[in-house]
């Protein structure tokens, strides 16, 4: 089977409730969707959203890398070929990341429908997991509020906002605690909100208040990673998004041996092809 086009149609997704994060509050999202066409009529789709302010990319940059560059080398292309096809979707250009990822993302659909298989089997298998809901920032007693909602319909893992406002950040978290079980798990993501120092007081704080916080995400700038040695599982910052960023981190790691960064495990800002590479490398301490 062969592609014959690609194609992108911008799409303009209202929220019913505002995300509120600490670099940004969005009341719509701008995705770019993508269409890969083949011979035989198949169409795989895949989607991006652009977040200028995650990894840089605007909607007029992802859709002229994907009918540029990205088009260029699979257009023509036998879908037999999809390892290949993946590789030179990466390095058709720099950057990029989200426009590759929506195109990762429907090569991956045209090729489990050209296969007639369910992607998961692709990917090795069925399992369950278990997910979590975001809470966005706001304040303490309207965080709460919306944690508890979430809980009483049925979610019993949250994924907090924080990191606007270092102040307010410990009470919005206690104010969670307070109205919802114990067994209620809670994940904390500061989206690059805290400085290095604050990320550290405030964690060690919450650790003597014994708030029992699975993990934070993204407590600093990307690029303050190397300052920070903190004693819970972080997960990974944002400037990861392919495995050649890894090994730096690996070797942070060794010098700091209280900060392990983990993979996300979303792939908004990265390719899927990518991130399973990127497992591999985590699974064999940095050597692939």
């Amino acid at each position: 089977m062969k592609i014959m086009d690609l194609t992108v149609k911008r799409r303009y997704i209202k929220l019913h409730t505002p995300f509120k994060t600490a670099l940004r509050t969005v009341t719509e999202i701008e995705s770019i969707d993508v269409f890969i066409h083949t011979d035989e009529g198949i169409v795989g789709k895949g989607a991006g959203a652009a977040t200028p302010v995650i990894t840089g990319d605007f909607a007029s940059g992802m859709e002229e890398a994907i009918l540029g560059p990205i088009r260029s080398v699979l257009v023509g292309k036998e879908l037999q070929q999809f390892q290949t096809l993946l590789l030179q979707v990466q390095m058709s250009c720099i950057g990029n990341t989200s426009a590759k990822a929506a195109v990762d993302m429907a090569l991956y659909d045209v090729y489990c429908q050209f296969h007639n298989i369910p992607l998961y089997a692709l990917l090795g298998g069925k399992k369950e997991i278990q997910t979590d809901i975001t809470v966005s920032v706001d304040e303490p007693l309207l965080m709460a509020k919306e944690a508890k909602s979430h809980v009483e319909k049925g979610f019993n893992t949250l994924k907090v906002k924080v990191g606007k406002s270092t102040e307010l950040d410990l009470e919005r978290i206690e104010a969670i605690k307070n109205v919802v079980q114990e067994d209620v798990t809670l994940r904390l993501d500061a989206n690059q909100g805290w400085s290095p120092k604050e990320a550290v007081s405030i964690i060690r704080e919450m650790e003597n208040r014994n708030l029992n916080i699975e993990f934070v995400e993204q407590p600093v700038h990307a690029k303050d990673v190397r300052t920070v040695h903190l004693r819970r599982v972080l997960r990974d910052q944002e400037d990861l998004r392919s495995p050649r960023h890894l090994q730096p981190r690996q070797d942070r790691r060794r010098a700091a041996a209280h900060q392990e960064p983990a993979l996300r495990r979303g792939v908004c800002h990265s390719q899927s092809t990518h991130v399973f590479r990127l497992l591999r490398v985590r699974r064999h301490g940095g050597r692939g």
